[in-house]
């Protein structure tokens, strides 16, 4: 029911917006369209909750783009303009968990802006339109973005359908579309790509054998950008000419006419792609795995099967990726293999790739965990993808791996399945790992999972390591997801404990399992406890 109320939500939203664009463009009559075209100054003005990223260049950007149209523009409160173009922008970070690496621990490495755009006469709008960009965090994190306040919101507003894509397809539709046309050749990039989008929504073509030409010009830079403008456009008309350009004596190129013809989804591209594998660019080959996942044809199968060996940890990753895009079942195996040799991220990727076929894998994936003489890597990779496609029937499987399998890996990924299947067979097992496994991450999914299944079998177990470093810690945030009241003395008792991170874990345990409040105050609880414990004996 969560996921269909979403899926409704979402319906509702997009129709608002349309809803809202198509009724204000109704409203604009010739006059006021007229009235917008002969405005000689336009009045810029940004609403919004500024603090997510106070430097966005909504200003700065709106008075370039309108000089496309001979419009000159101002800021703010400034007299004597004939239009006001008002721009309401919202932000959010989002955050990611990164596990292992430089940089563990949650990130805000995504963002999104989303708002609306408006032309008003007089204060009425009378022409509007919303957009929404979104910077998805990626796999692997470079850099730290530990406040919100560092998410990539500069990424966000040059995304497609944000700011500068939209204002480009309102300008396209209020002044004509050659006006987006001069932008291609703009010197920020994210005015240009925002300009290809936006003639790739407008369906205004015309663009396009210009661009073509411009594939073979001398200047590498104008080839580049000539590529990354077809491949938003997504004119049929460009597919061979991008084909040809996979063959460019510039890298850049070659990368970019990858991206592209993997946007245009033509299978007139797939040949030239498979041999684009072979490329001595590593990045060249990488975008083409990428490209042939996105065409989703069945011929590509066997040389992303070879690809999966490359040296490059993006191309071997993308590779899987593709694989699992297309999910031709020849690929299964294969990426199982695989995983012995990958790099981490590549590996990850395959686990995703192998988890994407479904239960169907199920009975390959169990026996390949259980064979001790395979790969390390390939079990916890099987068990692994186990754990994402939350199928029942590896459970006892999984339980007597968490219990005996001298790898700690493979335990770590028996106890992540587990945690995962949510199954009630698994809580014994998961109770002896946390007693006697000796590796910290093994006992923290175990206790993690204890407090998701709710099993009052797990309540003695968490309550005597209480007053243990760390692992107080765990203990704690499971009791409070359990909410059994016989924790609370317990619970009361290790607000006096020596360890910081232990006082607020069981205090923050206390609110969940009581409803009150009173911090890591001890004596507060105490005497609350004292006042109310028969209550809680009788339930």
């Amino acid at each position: 029911m969560k996921k269909l109320s979403t899926v409704i939500f979402s319906i509702l939203h997009c129709l608002v917006f349309i809803f809202s664009n198509t009724y204000l463009k109704a409203q604009a009559n010739d006059e006021q369209l007229d009235a917008i075209r002969s405005a000689k100054q336009v009045r810029v003005v940004v609403y919004g909750d500024k603090a997510y990223h106070p430097k966005l260049p909504f200003v700065s950007t709106a008075q370039e783009l309108l000089k496309y149209a001979g419009v000159a523009a101002t800021k703010g409160e400034a007299e004597g303009y004939d239009v006001t173009l008002k721009i309401e922008a919202n932000g959010k970070a989002i955050s990611r968990y990164y596990e292992g690496g430089t940089y563990s621990g949650d990130h805000y490495s995504g963002a999104s802006i989303s708002g609306s755009i408006s032309f008003e006469i007089e204060d009425i709008p009378v022409y509007q339109k919303s957009f929404d960009g979104v910077a998805s965090p990626p796999d692997i994190i470079v850099n730290p973005r530990e406040k919100p306040s560092d998410a990539p919101f500069d990424e966000a507003f040059g995304a497609p359908n944000s700011f500068i894509q939209k204002f480009l397809v309102m300008m396209g539709e209020v002044f004509g579309s050659e006006y987006v046309s001069a932008a291609l050749k703009d010197k920020n990039r994210d005015i240009r790509n925002g300009a290809a989008m936006a003639l790739g929504e407008l369906k205004e073509f015309g663009a396009v054998e210009g661009l073509i030409k411009e594939l073979k010009d001398n200047k590498k830079q104008l080839r580049r950008d000539a590529a990354d403008a077809l491949g938003y456009i997504k004119d049929p008309r460009a597919v061979e000419p991008l084909i040809g350009a996979l063959k460019d004596m510039d890298k850049v190129v070659r990368r970019k006419a990858s991206v592209a013809l993997g946007r245009l989804k033509d299978p007139m591209a797939v040949e030239p792609l498979i041999k684009a594998l072979k490329d001595k660019d590593a990045d060249t080959r990488a975008y083409a795995t990428q490209a042939l996942g996105k065409i989703g044809n069945s011929q590509a199968v066997e040389p992303l099967i070879v690809a999966l060996k490359d040296k490059y940890e993006y191309a071997s990753a993308f590779a899987a990726e593709a694989l699992g895009e297309i999910k031709d079942p020849r690929a299964i195996e294969p990426l199982l293999s695989a995983l012995s040799n990958m790099h981490k991220y590549a590996r990850e990727k395959a686990v995703e790739a192998i988890s994407s076929f479904g239960p169907s894998t199920v009975p390959l994936l169990m026996e390949t965990v259980e064979n001790e003489d395979a790969d390390e890597y390939v079990r916890t990779g099987a068990a692994e993808a186990l754990a994402n496609i939350k199928d029942s029937r590896p459970v006892e499987l999984l339980c007597a791996l968490l219990e005996n399998d001298p790898n700690r890996h493979v335990r770590e990924a028996a106890a992540w399945a587990l945690y995962n299947i949510e199954d009630p067979r698994a809580v014994e097992s998961l109770i002896l790992a946390w007693n006697k496994d000796e590796f910290l991450n093994v006992k923290g999914i175990a206790a993690n999972a204890l407090g998701e299944m709710k099993d009052p079998r797990a309540v003695e177990p968490l309550i005597e390591r209480l007053q243990d470093w760390l692992l107080g810690q765990l203990a704690a945030k499971a009791l409070g997801e359990i909410k059994d009241p016989r924790a609370i003395e317990s619970l009361i008792e290790t607000l006096k404990n020596k360890y910081k991170n232990n006082r607020k874990a069981a205090a923050d345990a206390l609110k969940n399992i009581t409803g009150e409040d009173f911090g890591e105050d001890q004596t507060k609880w105490q005497a609350w406890w004292e006042e109310n414990k028969d209550k809680f004996h009788k339930e």
